[in-house]
């Protein structure tokens, strides 16, 4: 497996897998092969909280996108207590992120994965991506 990271990605994840450089459709994760298919967008705290309240037409163009991908997912390196006490920078009402969250899951299909931090970010962006992977083809990745 070889993970695809989209060319505008600007603090890209390091994996334990190789990785290519690409720009994808959609997302700034994929898997070599399946790049139509299979996408992980990464949202740092504050971007996703400016982007799901501000920016909500650009985004839902890109969320009607990976709506149609069989693995899409949204990772964002926080908790939801990081959301509910308000750790992000803007005077935004807590209810108002979640009830855009909410939003993006029901009326795109996509899940949003709150990975408290980096790290474990980038783990289960891995995970997901090899576990996608090993479905589609049978090979059992080894890490």
């Amino acid at each position: 497996m070889v993970i695809v990271i989209d060319t505008r990605e600007k603090h890209p994840y390091s994996f334990s897998v190789p990785v290519t450089k690409r720009k994808l459709d959609a997302g700034d994760y994929s898997i070599e092969g399946f790049e139509m298919v299979a996408a992980i967008e990464r949202k740092e705290l504050n971007d996703y909280v400016q982007t799901v309240i501000y920016q909500k037409e650009r985004f839902g163009k890109e969320l009607a996108k990976l709506a149609g991908y069989r693995l899409k997912a949204i990772v964002v390196e926080a908790s939801m207590s990081d959301i509910l006490v308000g750790r992000y920078e803007g005077h935004i009402p807590p209810q108002s992120v979640i009830g855009a969250t909410v939003g993006i899951h029901l009326g795109f299909g996509i899940p949003i994965h709150f990975c408290c931090n980096r790290q474990i970010a980038i783990h289960f962006t891995e995970t997901l991506l090899a576990k996608f992977y090993e479905r589609q083809t049978g090979e059992r990745i080894k890490k």
